[in-house]
């Protein structure tokens, strides 16, 4: 069985390993560990204080915006434990498919974003913070699908 919580992170600093086959894996250590950070850091904020992040994109904090805001945070913390269990994971097609979740999740909230900055909900200096950090996952997940063999 193979362990969640490695004892060390060893293959951190590699590029690529060999499995017991010889084949080569490519190893994407980095993205999923800061993908893991600044989910942890947005999650955790949008969890615990929802008022700021309500506050930082021009809303007037209320009970029911919080309970959103909280929903939201909770979707980006379960990225977030899904991109840090596999950070140290071969290629296959289950680390293929946790790229293609960060894909999704970060392109709805490019969509998103787009809609209410287009609509005039929200000012474009309000989410340039949060897609900064999309972009980061978005085309770091998708340039680590096209370099993966499985």
């Amino acid at each position: 069985m193979q362990q969640i919580w490695p004892k060390s992170t060893k293959h951190a600093n590699n590029l690529s390993r060999k499995s017991k086959t010889g084949r080569k894996h490519f190893v994407t250590f980095t993205i999923f560990l800061i993908t893991a950070i600044i989910g942890l850091l947005f999650g955790l904020l949008m969890m615990v204080a929802p008022h700021i992040q309500a506050t930082n994109v021009g809303f007037e904090p209320s009970a029911q915006l919080s309970v959103f805001v909280r929903a939201y945070g909770a979707a980006i913390l379960a990225a977030t434990v899904l991109n840090y269990l596999v950070r140290n994971e071969p290629d296959s097609v289950a680390l293929k498919a946790a790229l293609w979740s960060n894909v999704t999740l970060h392109l709805l909230i490019t969509a998103l974003h787009v809609h209410v900055v287009a609509t005039g909900v929200v000012a474009l200096g309000a989410v340039i913070p949060g897609q900064v950090a999309n972009f980061f996952i978005l085309f770091g997940s998708l340039y680590f699908i096209r370099r993966m063999a499985a």
